[in-house]
């Protein structure tokens, strides 16, 4: 996981990379980002034990047409960030910085920001902007909608439409940078009695996107206090987790889930050679 620490210096970016399953944990060298606002922060695997990790800055309030976009590769000798600056040329839009979730594929990683796609190249040190395959109305609530990694590493799109029972329509980019429209998936209409929707009511769970794992096809959804994995092949959802119905404090607002898949274990034995 790409963590951010909190500092007092607030013109200091300070990343912090940590392995829950290793119980284990390695910061980054601090950057100086005065008058930029983060919009992703990505890692990136590399062959062996390498890696990188992306991260996209845009101007703060003073200039937004402003961009940044720094990689720090581990396999540089010595490990540093490398820079690159730009700016949106006259008569493009401009987006304000949206943490949103995070695909790699490849070195090319992918962040869902408010109105499209943001595409880094890692490699190239590039920016560009990925127009989402369909048009979302300005009142779609955020977590609505998501994006994750096909079986043969294309890049997918999910949104929510909120019919009786819930449909999760989505798309895979082709590699003409074409968007493909793929087999709709159907919510069951309840969980353990609970009617599940994407609308805001006191009388149902409200269903929204916490993650996808590809490795084992599974789409991962906060409902107010719970966490739900839902199998995209066989269509069957449980409830994972469930916060004490006494906790006045429920799974939204500031809190976030982070579905974590591991690695296929043990791995291959060239790994354990010495």
């Amino acid at each position: 996981l790409v963590l951010r620490e909190r500092s007092k210096k607030f013109w200091e970016l300070n990343l912090v990379l940590c392995s829950p399953l290793e119980r284990s944990y390695r910061r980054l060298p601090p950057v100086n980002i005065s008058r930029y606002d983060m919009a992703c922060a990505a890692f990136v695997p590399l062959q062996g034990v390498g890696f990188r990790v992306a991260v996209v800055l845009f101007g703060g309030a003073d200039d937004l047409s402003r961009y940044a976009v720094l990689v720090y590769d581990s396999a540089s000798a010595p490990p540093a960030w490398k820079v690159t600056t730009g700016s949106r040329q006259r008569g493009e839009r401009h987006y304000n910085a949206h943490e949103g979730p995070s695909v790699v594929v490849g070195d090319v990683v992918y962040s869902l920001q408010d109105e499209h796609i943001m595409v880094v190249d890692t490699t190239k040190m590039t920016m560009s902007v990925l127009p989402e395959p369909v048009a979302r109305p300005d009142w779609l609530i955020e977590g609505d909608h998501w994006i994750g990694k096909t079986e043969d590493g294309r890049l997918c799109f999910f949104v929510f439409h909120d019919y009786k029972p819930l449909l999760v329509a989505r798309w895979a980019l082709g590699a003409d940078s074409k968007w493909t429209p793929q087999q709709p998936l159907w919510l069951p209409p309840e969980l353990h009695g609970e009617k599940l929707t994407t609308e805001i009511s006191s009388s149902s769970k409200r269903v929204r996107f916490a993650g996808f794992c590809e490795g084992s096809r599974m789409l991962f959804f906060v409902m107010d206090d719970w966490v739900v994995p839902f199998d995209i092949e066989t269509l069957e959802m449980e409830r994972l987790w469930c916060c004490d119905t006494d906790e006045p404090r429920r799974l939204g607002g500031l809190s976030k889930v982070y579905p974590y898949e591991m690695l296929p274990w043990p791995p291959m034995l060239k790994d354990f050679a010495h």
